[in-house]
């Protein structure tokens, strides 16, 4: 083993190689919440191209329209760009964020009774 790669420990998880576990949760962070934001904008619009471009959109540019990041330097805003990957439990929150909103839009926009109550309870369940 060289000496660089004992002072550089890897985490081996099941995606891949990581230096450490932030950046392990940085990445599950940042997978739950694409997959969260394109589910939510999939069932919205039902067209699988546009949640894609949607997600993309709400993660990469939603810093833009709130003045973070590359943008904050006219505003001088001292917060990173992409904020909710900041820290790991608010990107946890993040993506349940998401969730909700989706399962309160599958209990408005669901026709049988049945439904309307199952999706109704799940997001009190979150």
């Amino acid at each position: 083993m060289t000496e660089a790669a004992k002072s550089f420990p890897i985490v081996r998880e099941a995606v891949g190689s990581f230096p450490d576990r932030e950046h392990f949760r940085n990445a599950v962070a940042a997978l739950l919440a694409s997959l969260s934001v394109y589910w939510l904008l999939n069932c919205i619009v039902g067209d699988n191209r546009l949640a894609a471009a949607g997600t993309l959109f709400v993660l990469c540019l939603g810093g833009a329209l709130g003045s973070y990041g590359v943008f904050g330097i006219f505003i001088d805003i001292a917060v990173p760009a992409l904020p909710f990957l900041r820290r790991f439990q608010p990107a946890a929150a993040f993506s349940l964020f998401f969730v909700f909103q989706l399962l309160v839009w599958r209990a408005l926009t669901s026709q049988s009774k049945r439904g309307i109550r199952v999706w109704a309870h799940l997001p009190a369940s979150l």
